[in-house]
């Protein structure tokens, strides 16, 4: 799920890639992904527990490999961190978005993922099944 709301945020993003061939527009897009994207402001959801968790995302592009980062804090100033979940693995843009115009598609695959707990905290471990 967190991997599917930060790859929006990316395609939105892309939204504006200006080539009007499609495969002028993929091969734009593939330029215009590498580098690293980072969320502006702490993304708040709602947590297992109860209350609000906030989230930092940060996703690296290479020209092969895609690497996510998210950090879930318990509160807003961001001092208390909850864990940290981290993936990787090669991606691929498969085409244009048939739902955001200009926008393209991705297929991300994830070889590794991490989690690392920074709390103690079984009923938020619980929710999360």
């Amino acid at each position: 799920m967190i991997r599917i709301s930060f790859l929006c945020l990316l395609i939105a993003a892309l939204a504006g890639t200006g080539s009007s061939n499609a495969q002028d527009k993929l091969a734009q897009a593939k330029l215009e992904v590498v580098g690293t994207w980072v969320s502006p402001a702490p993304i708040e959801v709602p947590s297992p527990a109860g209350g609000i968790a906030y989230l930092l995302n940060s996703l690296v592009f290479t020209d092969s490999r895609e690497t996510l980062q998210v950090e879930a804090f318990a509160d807003a100033q961001l001092n208390e961190p909850i864990f940290t979940y981290q993936s990787s693995g090669p991606y691929e843009i498969i085409g244009l978005s048939k739902v955001v115009t200009g926008a393209v598609e991705a297929n991300l695959v994830n070889e590794t993922a991490t989690v690392t707990i920074h709390v103690d905290a079984p009923e938020i471990w619980q929710g999360f099944g």
